[in-house]
């Protein structure tokens, strides 16, 4: 196969894969090298997607970033660890977290994933369903001054070992 056709391959392969979902530059070129296109035409390939804003980061970081917020309930340290792991800078990806979190109120955030799974919690002693829940937020990636004060807010209403609907 020539040149001008494999780059045309290519493209029109690169094109299907960002009709899925938005992805990042690296998760693109990740996938052109995996069906064994040479070095030159994935670099051509991948420039002709930014060129016509097929490709661009800031609106997968958005577009991720929102997606992943609403359906996993995630906090920002989360967020900032896998779009870094999705190949973006760190310096793009803690401003466009900023802007994503600017109008969020992530302790309301937290104190949902905490209420998400009552069984969960249920039938714990309470210094023990503390550190469980403690875990998992921070798991989901809250930082430790919100796990603070998520737990000091719900542990008035812990008397009854339930977890509380809104303090």
């Amino acid at each position: 196969m020539s040149g001008g056709a494999r780059l045309e391959e290519a493209k029109t392969r690169a094109l299907e894969y960002l009709a899925r979902r938005d992805r990042s530059l690296r998760e693109t070129q990740a996938y052109l090298e995996k069906k064994s296109f040479s070095p030159a035409v994935v670099r051509q390939t991948l420039d002709y997607l930014v060129e016509r804003h097929y490709l661009d980061e800031e609106r997968f970081v958005r577009s991720w970033g929102q997606s992943r917020i609403r359906t996993a309930k995630i906090g920002r340290l989360r967020l900032q660890q896998e779009l870094v792991h999705k190949g973006l800078e760190t310096d793009v990806v803690r401003a466009a977290v900023e802007d994503l979190y600017a109008g969020l109120d992530e302790l309301k955030l937290a104190r949902d994933c905490a209420r998400k799974n009552p069984a969960k919690w249920r039938g714990l002693e309470p210094g023990k369903k503390r550190r469980r829940m403690a875990q998992f937020l921070e798991r989901k990636g809250f930082s430790s001054e919100t796990i603070r004060r998520v737990l000091e807010q719900l542990a008035p209403l812990d008397a009854g070992g339930e977890t509380p609907q809104e303090p």
